[in-house]
């Protein structure tokens, strides 16, 4: 039998640490791990499994483990990393005010198996010029949509900084092409490679949330929240966080009123950012995606061939997204004609994993990309 041993210990600011276990117990044993983290309440959790000898606990040991690794943690005086419950009841690591690239990532004590496994040859960070953006939903969240005229947070937050409107990029075909273009840089090869290798659902025309989708430019974005957010003044643009998830690593960036200032000052400007995943330019997000595939079927050559990868040896990797919220304060709604929002609805095709407590729709769909 195993026991999941969670030591938590708690900085009161005055240098006291304060510890306390909660035991969890399940069915069959698994190699050791160790996990650490920080909750939103500023406390360091650490959490091992062991297994038991002779009924007896390993306390001891855990505590020693955490001991030895302590210092490191806590060597800044802010958390770099923290954990939190996210909208969906998962527990999610977060890394706030900054977008670390994979390398980084890979340098931070994250137990991710798929972080950390080799990936075949492939194109490397590939500039992505994104201009449109898209809201996926589900049933209910389209008929708040088309009622309320535009969207919001359905729920209140537990801050008001957390009431965010969330898109995606909405990559076409054509931009895929762009994109290789550009990679290349006029170098000739035979044939169009990219597309092999645009296979995460950050670039899929299926989506996890639900059958319906909004997709608009940057610019109508840009343009209809300055109006009825910013009072004709620009929005501020900042980096907002790093998330890593299970298998894919969200950068995201924030987009808030002059006047929201004060909540989101913690977080820096998006042009002060330090090789940041992506920038913005004239009502055009730049992304440096830097893991494009969920699943290799190719690997590229040194002379820019897709090569097949033998089904058998497909492996699942981590891939990279990037999130674009918009600060919409409760009781607010970021308004859009119904003309508008029906010009820029489309149906889309449910991909698992579903992210929604909501099935998805049967329907019959027309092209899934333009």
């Amino acid at each position: 039998m195993t026991r999941t041993q969670r030591v938590i210990l708690k900085n009161d600011r005055l240098g006291n640490m304060i510890s306390s276990v909660d035991w969890q117990t399940h069915g069959e044993p698994r190699e050791q791990e160790l996990i650490l983290g920080w909750t939103q309440g500023g406390e360091l959790q650490i959490a091992t499994t062991k297994k038991e000898e002779s009924g007896q606990t390993q306390l001891q040991e855990v505590v020693q483990q955490v001991i030895t690794l302590i210092s490191e943690v806590t060597s800044s005086s802010q958390p770099e990393n923290m954990l939190r419950e996210n909208d969906r009841g998962h527990t999610e690591l977060f890394y706030s005010g900054q977008h670390l690239k994979l390398q980084e990532l890979k340098s931070k004590p994250i137990r991710n198996n798929y972080l950390h496994k080799r990936i075949p040859n492939y194109p490397e960070e590939v500039d992505f010029q994104v201009t449109k953006l898209r809201h996926n939903t589900n049933l209910q969240g389209f008929l708040g949509i088309w009622d309320s005229e535009g969207f919001t947070k359905p729920t209140r937050s537990i801050s008001p900084k957390h009431d965010l409107v969330w898109w995606s990029p909405d990559i076409s075909r054509e931009d895929i092409s762009n994109a290789e273009k550009q990679y290349l840089d006029d170098q000739d090869v035979e044939k169009a490679f990219l597309h092999r290798f645009t296979t995460s659902p950050a670039f899929l025309s299926s989506s996890r949330m639900g059958n319906f989708r909004f997709s608009m430019s940057i610019h109508e974005l840009l343009r209809s929240y300055q109006q009825q957010f910013c009072a004709g003044q620009k929005p501020d643009i900042r980096t907002f966080e790093t998330v890593v998830y299970k298998q894919e690593v969200m950068y995201s960036i924030v987009i808030h009123a002059p006047r929201a200032r004060n909540l989101f000052s913690e977080y820096p400007l998006l042009k002060d950012t330090q090789d940041p995943a992506c920038v913005f330019h004239e009502n055009t997000i730049i992304w440096c995606s830097q893991a494009m595939c969920k699943i290799h079927s190719f690997r590229l050559s040194r002379n820019m061939k897709a090569i097949r990868i033998p089904v058998k040896a497909r492996e699942e990797y981590m891939w990279d997204n990037i999130g674009v919220a918009f600060h919409v304060p409760h009781g607010t709604v970021f308004r859009f004609s119904k003309e508008i929002l029906y010009k820029s609805l489309r149906l889309c095709e449910g991909a698992p994993p579903k992210l929604s407590t909501e099935e998805f729709v049967e329907c019959e769909f027309g092209p899934l990309r333009p």
